[in-house]
Formats: C-alpha cells, sequence, structure tokens
C-alpha cells in the first residue's frame, strides 16, 4: 500500500509538472500581451467619476490621459502601464466635495488608480472571404469565428445564392464600370489636349470590353466637342481681353492729348493772371477782372490733375488687363492640370472595382462547380503577428487563437479555377 502511495504521489507530481511545462510553453504566459497603438485604455479612480476616461493608444505609441499627461504605453504590459500611471499619482492631492458641498483636499492611493483594456486592436482579414476588413476583437477569438463575423468564405457565399442571378448582376456591374471607365478615359484624353498634349484616343484597351464602337466613339466625340468649346470660349476671352487693352490705349492717348492742351492753357491762364495782377496793383483794373482771371487760372491746374488721374488710372487698368491676358492660359493650365488629377484618381478607382467585378464574375460562374463540399484542404490560413521579435508569419488552422492586431490571410485553392475553357 505505501508503494501504491507513493507511485501514486509520483505520477501526481508528473501530471503537476507536464501541466506547468505545457504552460510555460504558452504563448500568452511565455509571452505576455503588450499594447500597442490602436489598443483603447480606460483610466478609473476610485471617488472621482470624472476622471474616467477611455483614451487610444496614438501612432507614437503614447496615451494622453488626465493629470497625467502623455505617457508611453506601446509594448508595455497592462500591469507595467497601470504601474507607470499610479506612480504619477502617487501622492497627488485631490479636490473633492463631500456631502454638504464643501471641498476638501484628499491624497490619492496607488490602490485607488486603475488601468484597464477597454477595447482592443481589430483583427483584419484578407482573401477569399465575404467581407474582407477589420474585425472587433474578443479575448479567445480564434481564426474560425473571425472568419464567420466577416461572413465566411468565398464559397459559403456563392452556395447562399443563385449563382445565375449572381451572374447577370455582376455581368450588369461589369458593363456599368466599363461605361465609367470609357467616361474617365475621355476626360483624361481631353485634358491632356487642353494641356497641349493632344494624342489619338487608345481605344484598343475597349477590345474586350462590352462597349459597342458607336459608344466608344460617341465618348470621345463628346470630349472634342468640349474641347473644342473651351477653346472657342478662351479664344473669345482673350480677344475680349485684347480689345479693351487696345481701347485703353486709345483713351490713354486721348487724355495725354488732352492733358497737353490743358497744360498749355494752363500756362496761358497763369500768364494772363501775372499780367492782371500787375494792372491791379497799380490800379489799372477792377478787382472783378483779377477775381475771374485768378480763378481761371485754378481751374485749368485743377483739369490738369483731374486728367493726370484718369490717365494713371486708364494706365493701371490696362497694366491688369495685360496681366490677365498673359495669365489666362497658365490659370486655364493649372485647372487642367487639377481636373485630370481627380479625374485619373476616379478612373484608378473604377478600374480596381471593374477588375474586382471581373474576378468575382469569374468566381461565380466557376466557382460552385469546381470546389468541393468540403474546404478543409482548400484553405490556407496565415496569421501575420507583430511580436517583439519583429513581424512573423505564423501558419494556421481555424481553431488557432487570434492576438489584437493580428491579420489573417484567407486563401482557397485555385489551382482547378485557373483552368478556363476558352
Amino acid at each position: 500500500m505505501m508503494v501504491a502511495g507513493r507511485n501514486l504521489r509520483r505520477v501526481r507530481t508528473m501530471g503537476v509538472l507536464a501541466a506547468l511545462a505545457v504552460l510555460v510553453a504558452s504563448p500568452a504566459v511565455a509571452d505576455p500581451y503588450r499594447l500597442a497603438a490602436g489598443d483603447i485604455v480606460q483610466l478609473t479612480v476610485v471617488g472621482f467619476p470624472d476622471l474616467k476616461q477611455r483614451t487610444p493608444i496614438n501612432v507614437d505609441g503614447e496615451v494622453m490621459l488626465p493629470l497625467v499627461g502623455a505617457i508611453k504605453a506601446a509594448g508595455q504590459t497592462v500591469t507595467e502601464l497601470s504601474n507607470a500611471v499610479k506612480a504619477r499619482f502617487a501622492n497627488k492631492v485631490m479636490q473633492q466635495r463631500g456631502p454638504d458641498g464643501r471641498a476638501g483636499s484628499i491624497v490619492v492611493a496607488p490602490d485607488e488608480v486603475t488601468i484597464d483594456i477597454a477595447e482592443y486592436r481589430p483583427i483584419y482579414l484578407r482573401g477569399d472571404i465575404s467581407k474582407p476588413g477589420d474585425v472587433p476583437f474578443r479575448p479567445g477569438m480564434t481564426v474560425r469565428q473571425a472568419i464567420s463575423v466577416a461572413g465566411g468564405y468565398d464559397v459559403i457565399r456563392f452556395r447562399s445564392g443563385n449563382p445565375v442571378v449572381e451572374s447577370v448582376q455582376l455581368r450588369g456591374d461589369a458593363s456599368s464600370l466599363w461605361s465609367e471607365v470609357l467616361r474617365y478615359s475621355a476626360i483624361v484624353w481631353r485634358l491632356r489636349a487642353e494641356m497641349g498634349q493632344e494624342t489619338a484616343p487608345d481605344k484598343s484597351i475597349y477590345a474586350k470590353s462590352p462597349l459597342t464602337p458607336q459608344m466608344i466613339d460617341l465618348a470621345y466625340k463628346t470630349e472634342a466637342d468640349q474641347l473644342a468649346t473651351r477653346r472657342v470660349e478662351r479664344d473669345r476671352e482673350a480677344n475680349y481681353l485684347r480689345v479693351v487693352i487696345t481701347q485703353s490705349d486709345k483713351r490713354i492717348a486721348l487724355l495725354s492729348e488732352q492733358q497737353k492742351n490743358e497744360e498749355e492753357g494752363s500756362k496761358q491762364d497763369a500768364e494772363d493772371f501775372d499780367r492782371v495782377a500787375k494792372l491791379f496793383e497799380k490800379g489799372n483794373t477792377s478787382i472783378t477782372r483779377f477775381s475771374d482771371s485768378r480763378r481761371a487760372m485754378l481751374l485749368s491746374a485743377t483739369r490738369i490733375l483731374q486728367t493726370g488721374s484718369a490717365v494713371a488710372q486708364v494706365e493701371r487698368e490696362r497694366e491688369e488687363l495685360k496681366k490677365t491676358l498673359a495669365d489666362l492660359d497658365d490659370k486655364r493650365r493649372i485647372l487642367a492640370l487639377t481636373e485630370m488629377q481627380e479625374t485619373e484618381g476616379k478612373l484608378l478607382q473604377a478600374k480596381a472595382k471593374l477588375n474586382s467585378a471581373q474576378e468575382q464574375l469569374m468566381y461565380s460562374t466557376k466557382m460552385r462547380a469546381q470546389l468541393g463540399s468540403s474546404t478543409e484542404k482548400q484553405v490556407e490560413l496565415v496569421i501575420v503577428r507583430q511580436t517583439q521579435k519583429g513581424r512573423e508569419r505564423i501558419v494556421a488552422q481555424e481553431d488557432t487563437e487570434l492576438w489584437p492586431g493580428d491579420s489573417v490571410e484567407v486563401a482557397l485553392d485555385m489551382s482547378q479555377l485557373l483552368s478556363f475553357p476558352n
């Protein structure tokens, strides 16, 4: 019995050691979770509900907390961050109002400060699933669960609907996207022509499209007509500016001639005033004549000033018109360049959507027939995880547990789908 008891204790001891070995080998124990940008932490201070705050860790790895400021959080465990925050709050005196409304000073104790993870970074899924993108992380989440939240594999989506109806819809989407590509391509061609880069439209890219030659020609003809209209508008505006500049030149010439005549008249009025003034001093003329002569001299001088001001105003207007005419082509080129950048961006988006629609159409017509009912051996799952060692790629199974921030790549075996009939 004693030997049996010792053997039983030995078996139990070995079992405990084996369990400890498993725990030590577990990533959750050997490498505890460390915070990173995107995680949201929550600060709680007992007795101060106003200080309770959920704050995300920013791209610099810092978190902004009330009464603490910026503190490094990325790369820290929750315990390490909590200890650092408690150290900042150590012996901090806070003002708190009691039930009677009076304010009193309270020293915050470290155990009254708590830091928790309010929300983890999401999981990212890409590849052959219904809805690629981010999925909220929950502790204990597996690859299978994340894929389920994202709508499952592509094959599940196609099984849930009518492939014939989906093919019709996808063909309609592809045809509409082809029309968008055609429209934006024609606009880009027209804008390049406006900037002096005239070339013949490249219509070869539509050879395998559902667009008819008439539709293609009409799209480019519409933009060619708009190009001609804009050029006519540009020439009309330029001609108008030239006409106004010419009229300004004529006005300046007339005003200059008028100013010259007024200067001669003013000179005569000044000489006449000098003569009348001398006669008035000798008493040989009346004060009325003296006043009239003086008034005539002043009016002549005023007319000279007014005419000079008018000449300067017309000259300024003429220079502004000349500058507008000189900048006319540059402004139109800048506007065309801005519009072309926007249109090229829309063209790239339309092409990307078109490629996606064509791939989906290919899958919808071939996947159901050529994928078997079981996907266990036709799915490759890879987890891309950022660790302290760097970015690692981990071959996973559907029941592999995920960590916050993991990126899961889902790839169905498409080897059969690549053999399409001509």
